[in-house]
């Protein structure tokens, strides 16, 4: 960590205890890795990964019943997308018959310290990275009749 001067003597007082846990060899080793271009080249292929995944999702919430409850944004945020669902079902609702199925929604609501905003109820953050595509029928399904 590089500190300004002023803050090296309160970061040694009081932070002293959060050493460096990552061994020169393994610094090295990274360094290494981003010099000869591997870094990049990993990147890249998460990215190509991770693009072929979403857009894999993206299509089967959009050609299934589904769609007709749902609404996509911010699908070009990363591993994760919002999911607005329109239903008249409450999110805590939505939340226990998910969590029956074995599918984690994580409601966007939970993401605020004082949440009193009612445009963002049932809208959920996606995060697309641990899903097996081989099991994207059935979650889909699973949704669907959550929602309806």
């Amino acid at each position: 960590m590089i500190l300004p001067e002023p803050l090296t003597k309160k970061y040694y007082d009081t932070l002293f205890f959060y050493s460096c846990t990552v061994s020169n060899f393994e610094q090295y080793t990274l360094a290494k890795f981003m010099a000869n271009g591997s870094f990049e080249k990993h990147i890249n292929w998460l990215r190509n990964y991770y693009q072929v995944k979403r857009d894999a999702i993206l299509t089967t919430f959009k050609n299934s019943p589904l769609k007709n409850y749902i609404t996509i944004t911010e699908e070009e945020s990363g591993v994760h997308f919002l999911m607005h669902i329109n239903t008249k079902k409450s999110e805590d609702e939505l939340l226990l018959a998910a969590r029956a199925k074995k599918i984690k929604l994580a409601p966007l609501s939970a993401y605020y310290q004082n949440f009193d905003n009612p445009t963002s109820t049932n809208t959920y953050v996606m995060n697309y990275s641990s899903i097996d595509l081989r099991k994207l029928d059935e979650i889909t399904d699973s949704l669907y009749k959550i929602v309806k």
